[in-house]
């Protein structure tokens, strides 16, 4: 008696979907990328932001002192001050110039941060005609 082997082939599964290691690591470091990217946009555009805040509040401030330096006095027009109680940080300073070829003055009202590492300055001007 013989045996007979019969090899039978299984019918082909289909293969099943799903991403391999390598494609998991470059999603992943594309994605971490892009989001490295929007958290330094976003901090440059919040610290930019608060400096314009710092400047908007400093020239209004500045600006009403300005006028009420022009108003108390036009003959002392040279002085300085700090812009306490709202910026007890911010000192001004006003100053007299000559105008070349035209007749009149130009008051330079010069803000200056005068706490902290930055620095800051804004200069306003007024032109004085005589």
């Amino acid at each position: 008696m013989s045996r007979c082997f019969r090899f039978s082939r299984r019918p082909r599964q289909p293969r099943q979907g799903g991403f391999t290691l390598l494609e998991v690591l470059v999603a992943l470091t594309v994605l971490s990328l892009v989001a490295l990217l929007v958290i330094r946009v976003s901090g440059d555009s919040l610290s930019q932001l608060a400096e314009t805040g710092w400047a908007d509040q400093a020239v209004r401030l500045g600006r009403a002192r300005l006028v009420t330096l022009l108003r108390e006095d036009r003959k002392n027009l040279e002085q300085w001050g700090t812009l306490a109680p709202e910026m007890p940080e911010v000192e001004w300073r006003s100053k007299l110039y000559a105008l070349r070829g035209l007749n009149g003055k130009r008051l330079e009202f010069t803000l200056t941060e005068t706490q902290g590492t930055r620095g800051r300055e804004v200069v306003l001007e007024y032109v004085l005609p005589e």
